[in-house]
């Protein structure tokens, strides 16, 4: 029997985890090679096929919907770029250039895909944060957490900016990038003990993890990779340029984002003692580890991290509760925002991996606060929901 699972959130019961055989399914793994460009051909040709088998159910040769101009595994490539490979973003992509273009009578082009990726990026994933802080129901330790997630996006997109800024202007990397008009800044590294706090960026595919690779001093180190529908919203290149010679290009130091972010941890949390109330910067923290978090201070008290939130505090004091949403009503909600067509529980269902049990008594509250229609349908005679004219308003407008 298989069973898929988010990493990080598979609980085993009474199972032996020993005894599971586990095959983690992102490519960065799935495909993990000596050489990055190993990596990403095999990443590419699972693409193809996936498409290819996926259009030869209907009928149909994938290759007719894209552009002949430009090699068919070009279009494949920026496929894979675009999405990271997760099904669920190549519909996405593909849902919108069916619209751009197919619907018009023209052929997806590479300038498509990109404006889909940027279009998916600012209009759904962009939006998430900003929804999710405003309407969603929660506790303020989880907000603060989502809020906390949203500035660290902004940490390292601005610091990308910046690089790429440098480089051109012959401050940094010397004559390494002298040949590379607009080098790209999508691919940064940070340390492995860094990765943790990327997990929740990763699950909503704003960045995905790219290799483990060694820096120029010998010491492990993780590369991660922006969303390409950022990089276009910022004007900046995704990748890394062409040839032998920068096959180590995630190597050069300017890419080492791991200052920067202890930077950025430094201003939003401190390690604090529970009894005296000491508090140390957050570089020390391997040596609290190292004495099991005794405080160095009054010697009777035990340090803990805590989040400085005294700020974000301030607007979410500003917050509305009576036009807040569980999460999952404010879910269900976006997605009959962004599908724009009446839905069966049972479709909205298969979208939220939730069950449509929990959708129809969720949807069935929300027609009584007026956020939801719901409709027989005269044929079949199954119930369906839309998204009502107040809620569109409340939740979507801008």
């Amino acid at each position: 029997m298989k069973i898929a699972g988010y990493p990080g959130r598979v609980y085993y019961g009474k199972i032996d985890p020993s005894k599971v055989d586990t095959v983690c399914l992102d490519f960065c793994t799935l495909y993990e090679a000596t050489e990055v460009q190993e990596m990403e051909a095999a990443a590419i040709d699972y693409a193809t096929r996936l498409l290819k088998t996926r259009f030869h159910a209907f009928g149909e040769d994938v290759a007719d919907y894209f552009d002949s101009s430009t090699p068919f595994a070009e279009h494949m490539k920026l496929m894979f770029q675009a999405s990271f490979n997760v099904p669920r973003l190549m519909g996405a992509l593909l849902h919108t250039c069916y619209m751009d273009r197919i619907s018009k009578g023209q052929t997806i082009t590479q300038a498509s895909i990109r404006l889909a990726a940027r279009k998916y990026f600012e209009s759904t994933i962009s939006q998430y944060f900003d929804r999710m802080l405003r309407y969603a129901l929660e506790p303020f330790e989880n907000k603060l957490d989502r809020h906390n997630q949203k500035e660290l996006l902004d940490c390292v997109v601005a610091e990308a900016r910046s690089v790429r800024k440098q480089i051109q202007s012959g401050s940094l990397g010397g004559s390494f990038f002298k040949e590379l008009n607009n080098p790209p800044t999508s691919h940064f590294v940070i340390q492995p003990s860094l990765e943790p706090l990327f997990r929740s960026l990763e699950s909503n595919f704003l960045v995905s993890k790219y290799k483990d690779i060694r820096d120029k001093n010998g010491a492990p180190v993780v590369v991660y990779a922006l969303y390409y529908g950022i990089t276009e919203t910022h004007r900046m290149t995704w990748g890394y340029p062409p040839g032998r010679e920068y096959r180590n290009y995630f190597v050069q130091r300017c890419f080492d984002y791991s200052r920067a972010i202890q930077e950025f941890l430094a201003r939003k949390q401190t390690i604090r003692c529970d009894h005296c109330g000491s508090c140390f910067p957050m570089e020390k923290q391997d040596s609290f580890e190292l004495f099991k978090w005794q405080c160095p201070e009054c010697k009777d008290g035990t340090c803990c991290i805590v989040v400085l939130a005294q700020e974000f505090r301030k607007e979410y004091d500003q917050l509305k509760e009576d036009v807040m949403l569980e999460p999952v009503e404010l879910v269900i909600l976006s997605t009959l925002h962004d599908e724009a067509t009446q839905m069966r529980a049972g479709e909205i269902s298969a979208l939220l991996d939730v069950t449509y049990q929990l959708v129809g008594r969720r949807t069935s509250k929300m027609q009584e606060m007026g956020l939801v229609n719901k409709e027989r349908g005269a044929a079949d005679g199954h119930m369906r929901n839309a998204i009502s004219e107040r809620a569109e308003t409340t939740y979507f407008s801008e």
